[in-house]
């Protein structure tokens, strides 16, 4: 496990996805938040998929993802991001098209 960071929405909502922890959400730039994830060892292939728009991900399970993210953003408390990482790592085998 190792630290990743990002301030895009999508992408920590797309790490949460695929079974990352959010460990934390930096608000001290009223203009822009910063989110930090432990990733595994897979994540740099996750990225590399999300980042030539190859990564694929079932609509409903995403739209949580997203709203557990708005959620740590808005209100800090990041134990929906936890329970989406566990269901993240227990489904994310195989889910990004190579």
């Amino acid at each position: 496990m190792r630290p990743f960071q990002t301030s895009d929405f999508v992408l920590a909502s797309f790490a949460v996805y695929m079974g990352q922890e959010l460990i934390s959400v930096d608000r001290s730039d009223p203009n822009r938040a910063s989110f930090l994830f432990q990733v595994d060892d897979a994540w740099p292939t996750y990225l590399a998929a999300f980042q030539a728009g190859r990564a694929a991900v079932e609509p409903g399970r995403f739209a949580i993802c997203q709203k557990s993210v708005k959620s740590a953003l808005l209100d800090g408390v990041l134990r929906r991001c936890k329970e989406q990482a566990a269901i993240g790592r227990a489904l994310a085998g195989g889910e990004v098209n190579k």
